[in-house]
């Protein structure tokens, strides 16, 4: 699979062996319009990185579907659930025809256990997503 990953945040900053191995293990998959890619409270175990096509992420609550985002292109979700070992937060769902490159959570895992400046980045990913301002020190370029 060519380096897909060269452009895409957060890793373009990963050494060009260590995007190679994400793209060895990497699989291409298709969803239709109204597919639930992921669910809430379900076990997250997979990464996915949208290609084509745009998906909604929804979060219930109070019984009702609330939209908080619109991904598209190169957009990136199911980090938290892998990286923070927990339940998927939000359910996505695809808006239209679309393909993802899907990647294990065992092998994100180990590629970022070789690269830890890039796990910060993805910690930073998450803490935007969650709204949480991540401390002084974890924040790329931070001094103490």
């Amino acid at each position: 699979m060519e380096d897909v990953f060269a452009d895409l945040e957060p890793f373009a900053r990963l050494e060009p062996n260590l995007r190679a191995q994400m793209g060895a293990v990497a699989q291409l998959r298709t969803y239709i319009t109204g597919d639930v890619i992921v669910q809430e409270k379900d076990v997250g175990d997979r990464l996915f990185i949208i290609r084509t096509g745009r998906v909604e992420v929804v979060e219930t609550r109070d019984g009702r579907d609330q939209v908080l985002a619109v991904l598209g292109p190169g957009d990136v979700f199911g980090e938290i659930a892998v990286l923070e070992d927990t339940a998927r937060t939000a359910t996505v769902r695809a808006l239209e025809a679309m393909t993802c490159l899907v990647i294990e959570g065992s092998s994100l895992l180990s590629v970022l256990s070789e690269a830890p400046e890039q796990r910060r980045e993805f910690d930073l990913l998450i803490a935007r997503r969650l709204g949480i301002r991540a401390p002084r020190s974890s924040r790329p370029g931070a001094s103490e």
